[in-house]
């Protein structure tokens, strides 16, 4: 049979996955949505009771929380997520492996912050204990974490979406009512803790009823957890260079350039970053099936079936993101205007030039998706902190410059020296 027939009878082999991803697309972006939603209302919430300095104190606490639990994680969400797709076995030694890795990790970071949270220069004894006392969040959020990640990968968007909406309801209700009885950082710590604890419990109850062959096991090997966290650690490294390659910009605006300068910087990244949810949710969906199909059927057909969705996908993104930009372009004076006043009309032409940066980014995400799940991963990471080298340097040289355009104009750079890197080294 030569190749355009094989190419047709592909063709139909493509269309339900084709439909499924597009559907579990559209879970993962309500979900985002809704998330996004919540925290928008909940930091209001919060900054209205609180007031400023509670608020600036919630939000101290609330970063290093965040930047324990990306620590704590170890890449292993992502991980769970390609190696259970791939054949859909939950009773596999990838799941205890990964939940005892996180506990582990997570009973360190309260070690570490029990022992040493008494010496942050600067912060009070009542952030210093929201801080000990939001720290044991870690410990429900690590099965959380991995719950979710065995729902992605069994393609159960509309189950991850639900518990999303749950978590959300719960997390708002909670704030109003400790916020209604004049509670303080501790007391919303405190809530935020029992939410997360019930959270979990949601979860695996929604990922038992939901997957009938979902049974966790507690029995791991000494050699399953060394395998996983072999595994596991590009994906925990990229993490972290993710972080760092997002913040990059602002950190060295605010060592380099001026208060001002930072300020309309971060704004304009905050009206371009919601530009970006859509490929969160595309994204997301592609992971799981594209995972799948890596084992699921032979290798040729394979091939054209996983490349045809990778590059329908991926167009997809590059038109809507292409769309998105210059809509931005063109409306940036009065969104920036509308949304943090006449003082950061500054941050227009930041906006404006960001935007540009959709499109390569759209590339650099798409393929090192495809990267990983080929299992390549490493590859991923070591184009990624030589871009993150390659960003700091041009911030070195620009910021003094050109200040806040100058940072701006280092995002587009680094990310189209990203996406030609992936595009090199994917080939």
């Amino acid at each position: 049979m030569d190749s355009n027939a094989s190419s047709l009878l592909a063709v139909p082999a493509v269309q339900p996955v084709a439909r499924r991803i597009r559907l579990n697309s559209i879970w993962l972006l309500l979900a985002r949505l809704i998330t996004q939603a919540q925290l928008i209302v909940f930091t209001v919430l919060v900054a209205r009771s609180l007031g400023a300095g509670g608020f600036g104190q919630y939000a101290f606490v609330a970063a290093l929380i965040f930047l324990g639990n990306v620590a704590t994680t170890f890449g292993t969400d992502t991980l769970l997520i390609r190696e259970v797709a791939r054949d859909r076995q939950t009773h596999n030694g990838f799941i205890p492996a990964a939940l005892g890795i996180q506990l582990t990790l997570s009973v360190i970071w309260l070690l570490v912050v029990g022992i040493g949270a008494d010496v942050l220069k600067g912060q009070s004894p009542d952030v210093v204990l929201a801080l000990k006392v939001y720290s044991l969040s870690l410990i429900p959020l690590a099965f959380f974490t991995v719950f979710t990640a065995v729902l992605r990968a069994h393609e159960r968007m509309d189950v991850y979406l639900l518990l999303n909406g749950i978590v959300a309801l719960m997390q708002l209700a909670g704030a109003w009512w400790v916020l209604a009885q004049n509670g303080n950082l501790l007391s919303l710590v405190m809530m935020l803790n029992v939410v997360q604890l019930c959270a979990a419990i949601i979860a695996g109850v929604l990922c038992r009823s939901s997957l009938p062959a979902f049974h966790f096991h507690w029995s791991v090997t000494r050699s399953q957890l060394i395998d996983v966290a072999r595994l596991a650690w590009p994906f925990a490294l990229l993490g972290v260079l993710a972080v760092i390659y997002q913040r990059l910009g602002v950190l060295m605006l605010s060592t380099l350039g001026t208060e001002s300068q930072t300020g309309w910087y971060a704004a304009a990244t905050r009206v371009v970053e919601p530009l970006k949810i859509l490929h969160f949710a595309v994204l997301g969906a592609l992971l799981p099936a594209l995972a799948h199909l890596e084992v699921s059927i032979a290798d040729r057909q394979q091939n054209r079936i996983t490349a045809h969705l990778f590059q329908r996908s991926m167009l997809f993104l590059l038109i809507v993101s292409a769309l998105a930009a210059g809509a931005i372009s063109v409306l940036a004076q009065p969104i920036v205007i509308l949304l943090f006043g006449a003082s950061y009309a500054p941050s227009a032409a930041l906006v404006q030039l960001l935007a540009i940066s959709l499109i390569p980014y759209t590339i650099s995400a798409s393929l090192s998706l495809r990267l990983v799940t080929q299992r390549k991963e490493r590859r991923v990471l070591w184009v990624t902190a030589l871009s993150v080298i390659v960003a700091f340097f041009l911030n070195r040289w620009l910021i003094p410059g050109y200040a806040s355009s100058g940072a701006a104009l280092v995002v587009v750079g680094s990310e189209s020296f990203l996406a030609l890197l992936l595009v090199v080294v994917r080939r």
